[in-house]
């Protein structure tokens, strides 16, 4: 997965996720399971959730706490992929 931080013109900056991951055999549908740990560079001010897509089309939430750990529920155990590209926020 990657990340990019965009300049907006109101001086916020906008942090796009991309990219997906392959399914660790520990997960199971209904679990949240913790991905990565971002820079703190890029720490939301708040929690933010996300809507994922997974390779089974049953979706899955991501999400990222105020301490930079992004994670995931996926909705099927079946899922072999996650999509983070959904997740975007504002710092200031």
């Amino acid at each position: 997965p990657q990340y990019k931080i965009n300049y907006q013109l109101d001086g916020t900056k906008e942090v796009k996720f991309r990219g997906q991951f392959k399914r660790d055999t520990s997960m199971t549908a209904g679990s949240e399971h913790w991905c990565i740990q971002t820079p703190e560079t890029i720490y939301p001010p708040t929690t933010i959730m996300s809507f994922g897509a997974t390779n089974t089309g049953n979706g899955c939430r991501v999400s990222i706490t105020t301490l930079g750990r992004l994670s995931v529920i996926i909705g099927s155990t079946n899922a072999n992929y996650v999509d983070i590209s959904s997740l975007s926020y504002i710092i200031g």
